[in-house]
């Protein structure tokens, strides 16, 4: 039998004289005991409480405890039910080592922590996971590219684009860097075995002769393979220094056309130039002289064409841009004048006999010529048709209004065109216009309050508005407003329309009077082409008081 048991059953017995049991200094109630093991675990450096959801990057959990063979491999989730942690059944008395490990994707260790526990019944372990710190590891690098634009533009959408160029100072690339914008339905490329560090980069994207149409740069840093997205932007080139040649003509020819002209002095305000800037009208067969190393930027100018007594006889004036080599044609023109002119010619809509009809085909013999609204000046059709022009007067350069007639032998008005043309002082412009067959109508008009019929004085009205609206097209020839007329200045030709039907409406007011056509249906006029009216044509247009 048991001692201990027997002197308890003694003692029992005894139970009146107070016996005590002596167990030699040994309490059964403080026996070592086997338990479960309760881990929790936390993250240090993390944004907000240090939880699971805190760190998404972590997939799993691993505990490693020497001696022991934990279920599953010590793999568990990071949060199970709720619980950032793990209950691990029957342990043995006694101390045990751990380690936790939080894996990420790749079960590379992104977080750790460990120490020690004694089992003795159940035992709860919290403990606070910190980011792991590794050596730097080298890696691949891999580019991916886009081009600028909402949305990104890919590879495809930029035809303009041969190739990639990726500049890594300090590191020699495959190929010298150069790369298809596309491989193998990647707008990018892999760059193997990079050492561990920081790095800069810049990648240009290539015309198809090597220059440069996009462009971006940056820095990336290799600690393992690495990613790197770069999106293009159109480039632009820094400004360049270069060399300015200067070629120069005059609106009588070249050099040699003017015999008159001994050198040409050239100024550009805050250059010293060589020889004071004077040097031959032509150089070695050519109009014209080159200038070096300008710094980058702009530059005004003055060309004086100087004679043997050295009066200037032709000049001209202007600005350019530095940005790399640069030249600068300009025309001079005869001194104090104007400094612009037009080349101009003329041609005619197809007829019946050519769909790019002659001067003689046209039934043309001359063009009388106004610009600006000045005097009309009367040319031979043919010097101004087909490959033929005629020079415009010297003119201060900017917008000018031209207008044309087409004069038939008789003195016809059959042709009649009206536009602008834009002048440019140093570049006389080329410019075609196509003349226009036209017809005309002759207006009058009769003044009536009720039935009776007042002249202009006895009706009080002064001033008349005519308009005419095509009806093909809608549109008023004359504007909002319309022509306007004295009220005694009937008949009125309109012999330059262009053929059609038109509505004819007039207004006639005064002081407190108004006269109209518009309440009724207004008179339609039909205008044919070539078909000219005279005074005796005019067709009267009755006005009612209003």
């Amino acid at each position: 039998m048991n001692v201990r048991l027997l002197a308890a059953l003694l003692c029992l017995a005894a139970v009146s004289t107070g016996c005590i049991i002596n167990n030699n200094g040994h309490d059964h109630d403080t026996d070592p005991q086997p338990g479960d093991v309760s881990f929790l675990w936390s993250f240090a450096g993390a944004s907000t409480a240090g939880r699971c959801t805190d760190v998404p990057e972590v997939r799993k959990v691993r505990i490693t405890i020497p001696g022991q063979t934990l279920l599953n491999g010590g793999i568990y989730p990071c949060n199970t039910s709720g619980v950032d942690g793990i209950t691990l059944s029957n342990f043995a008395p006694g101390g045990y080592n751990y380690t936790v490990e939080a894996l990420g994707y790749s079960d590379e260790v992104l977080y750790t922590a460990n120490g020690a526990f004694t089992v003795n019944g159940n035992k709860q372990v919290s403990t606070t996971l910190a980011p792991v710190t590794r050596p730097p590891a080298p890696g691949d690098v891999t580019f991916l590219w886009a081009f600028s634009g909402s949305p990104l533009r890919h590879c495809a959408d930029v035809p303009e684009v041969r190739k990639v160029r990726i500049t890594i100072p300090g590191q020699t690339l495959l190929n010298g860097g150069i790369y298809a914008c596309n491989t193998t339905g990647v707008d990018g490329i892999i760059l193997r075995a990079f050492a561990p560090g920081g790095y800069g980069y810049t990648v240009d994207a290539l015309g198809s002769s090597d220059e440069v149409l996009y462009s971006a740069g940056g820095s990336f840093t290799v600690n393992g393979d690495r990613q790197v997205n770069v999106v293009l932007a159109p480039f632009t080139p820094p400004p360049a220094p270069g060399d300015v040649t200067f070629l120069w003509t005059f609106s009588d020819g070249r050099c040699a056309d003017v015999p008159d002209v001994k050198s040409i002095r050239i100024s550009i305000p805050g250059e010293t130039l060589a020889n004071g800037g004077i040097y031959p009208c032509n150089t070695s067969g050519v109009d014209g002289i080159v200038l070096h190393d300008f710094r980058p930027g702009a530059y005004s100018f003055t060309l004086e064409a100087i004679s043997y007594s050295g009066t200037v006889l032709y000049t001209g004036s202007g600005s350019f841009t530095v940005n790399g080599d640069i030249r600068v044609n300009y025309t001079l023109t005869p001194s104090g004048g104007p400094s612009s002119y037009a080349y101009v010619s003329w041609t005619f809509p197809p007829n019946t006999t050519s769909p790019n009809p002659t001067c003689a085909q046209a039934g043309v013999v001359s063009v009388d010529v106004s610009i600006d609204g000045g005097a009309w000046t009367r040319l031979s059709c043919m010097d101004g048709a087909g490959a033929n022009q005629i020079r415009s007067p010297y003119l201060p350069p900017g917008s000018h209004t031209i207008a044309f007639i087409g004069v038939g032998s008789g003195g016809q008005h059959y042709y009649y065109t009206q536009s602008t043309m834009e002048t440019r002082a140093g570049a006389p412009v080329s410019v075609s216009y196509l003349l226009r067959p036209v017809g005309g109508m002759a207006l009058r008009w009769e003044l009536r309050e009720g039935s009776v019929t007042r002249t202009c004085a006895q009706a009080g009205v002064t001033t008349m508005a005519i308009n005419l609206q095509n009806t093909a097209t809608g549109e008023y020839v004359y504007g909002a407003a319309g022509d306007a007329q004295p009220c005694t200045g009937a008949p009125i030709l309109y012999n330059y329309l262009e053929p059609g039907n038109y509505r004819v409406y007039i207004r006639g007011t005064g002081p407190d009077v108004f006269y109209t056509n518009e309440d009724g249906s207004p008179v339609t006029l039909t205008v044919k082409a070539f078909e000219l009216k005279s005074s005796a044509d005019a067709v009267t247009i009755v006005l009612m008081r209003k």
